[in-house]
């Protein structure tokens, strides 16, 4: 007896079916589908047409005591370091001052028991470059608890790199762009905002003051790294 041949069209449909990538899939864990509902439960958008949204805490997140005195210390060595660059003292102002004037970081109008210290990277590591202030909410209260640990990653957010390669097959041009302090262009909701507090000292001349941060702030899990 011979084999049946297979009709061609239907030996071609097995192979697609093998091959096809589903590139639309999401497989979500527990925690991930928890952090997209909050996300679309607490996402809005202000009269100026500019998107705010939550901190995604963690249902079982503890309450987070001071660390006041540890962050407080950190902002010290931090002018400390300042004071024996006066490049490095300028650039770090200039940036400081430049999140103020945005409106992206206010004078706080009370205390919190938690405040992020912060502090700069270089790009390669050589402080003559363009600096970036970075906001360290991995720092632990005195309960050993960090406002990092607090918080939902979410999903991640980058496609995957197989895709992205065969995008650009795809298409005759590619056109590539970024955009300018991407994260702060997203406001934070006012009643989380007690948990963005810093140290900073405009007025080398006064004493170190709280602040607050207004919009969603890198170096927190919950931003998309």
């Amino acid at each position: 007896m011979f084999a049946r041949e297979e009709p061609l069209a239907e030996v071609m449909n097995k192979f697609w079916e093998t091959e096809d990538v589903q590139i639309n899939a999401k497989l979500l864990s527990p925690e991930d589908e928890l952090c997209e509902q909050l996300y679309e439960s607490t996402t809005y958008r202000n009269d100026e047409g500019r998107y705010v949204v939550a901190l995604p805490f963690k249902p079982s997140a503890p309450v987070l005591v001071s660390n006041r005195k540890q962050a407080y210390r950190s902002h010290l060595g931090l002018l400390k370091r300042l004071e024996n660059s006066s490049e490095l003292k300028k650039k770090y102002d200039n940036f400081m001052t430049e999140y103020h004037e945005l409106g992206h970081l206010e004078l706080a109008k009370s205390a919190s028991d938690y405040v992020i210290p912060h502090h700069a990277v270089f790009k390669n590591k050589d402080p003559t470059q363009k600096i970036r202030v970075v906001f360290n909410a991995s720092s632990k209260d005195t309960n050993g608890h960090s406002l990092n640990e607090n918080l939902l990653p979410g999903p991640k957010l980058q496609s995957n790199i197989i895709q992205v390669l065969t995008k650009f097959r795809t298409y005759k041009y590619i056109v590539l762009s970024d955009c300018k302090q991407m994260y702060r262009q997203i406001l934070l909701r006012p009643e989380d905002c007690r948990h963005q507090h810093v140290f900073w000292k405009p007025n080398y001349h006064e004493p170190a003051k709280e602040f607050e941060l207004k919009t969603v702030t890198y170096g927190l899990t919950s931003s998309a790294i």
